[in-house]
């Protein structure tokens, strides 16, 4: 069933397991951890109702000022057919990792912007982005790095929205209708492949 975190805690599947949380309204997971939180969503998959039903997430990460460096891990995880994937949105310092999983079907994968210093912001490894509208998104705050990644299927793989940033490296971006869209923010690819889009890079 749908969750809420509200302290420092591992939610992980056992060896073997299939653990699912399905949502078919608003969260599967909401996180409104307190000061220096780290919430880790281990093995586990997260279904919605559908990426066109208004509202839904798979992880919504929902803190504000004086709450601030929460740090969110998703390993080993799938998020398919929400509105939002993951999204975290927030005026404070705050960490997201996200190493192994897989993001399917979504109208957008990732929605991230953090503050805080440099240390802080998301990190994506060794992950897949297929069929989503939108992949990663990144508005106001600090980067969003993505390496090792791969990104096929989407309609626009990986966006930077003024203010924001996106460092991309040794990953593989192709077959989608957009691979890099630097919609205003600043975008940086390194040792990576973006070829057999319709468009490469916008």
């Amino acid at each position: 069933d749908p969750t809420t975190i509200t302290k420092a805690i591992t939610l992980t599947a056992a060896p073997g397991a299939d653990v699912a949380i399905r949502a078919t309204s608003g969260n599967a997971v909401a996180i409104t951890a307190g000061v220096g939180d780290t919430v880790v969503l281990r093995g586990l998959r997260l279904i919605g109702p559908g990426k066109n039903t208004t509202g839904t997430n798979g992880v919504l990460v929902n803190i504000a000022s004086p709450s601030c460096c929460i740090s969110v891990s998703l390993e080993n995880t799938i998020v398919t057919d929400f509105e939002e994937g993951v999204e975290m949105n927030i005026g404070v310092a705050g960490r997201l990792l996200v190493t192994d999983s897989v993001f399917r079907s979504n109208k957008t994968g990732i929605n991230f912007s953090a503050g805080g210093t440099e240390a802080h912001g998301a990190a994506v490894e060794r992950s897949r982005f297929e069929r989503n509208d939108v992949g990663i998104v990144t508005s106001t705050g600090n980067p969003v790095t993505v390496s090792n990644s791969i990104a096929s299927g989407n309609g626009v793989a990986f966006q930077a929205n003024p203010g924001g940033k996106l460092d991309i490296f040794q990953s593989f971006i192709t077959k989608n209708s957009t691979g890099v869209d630097a919609n205003g923010g600043v975008v940086r690819i390194g040792y990576s492949s973006v070829m057999g889009n319709s468009t490469g890079v916008a």
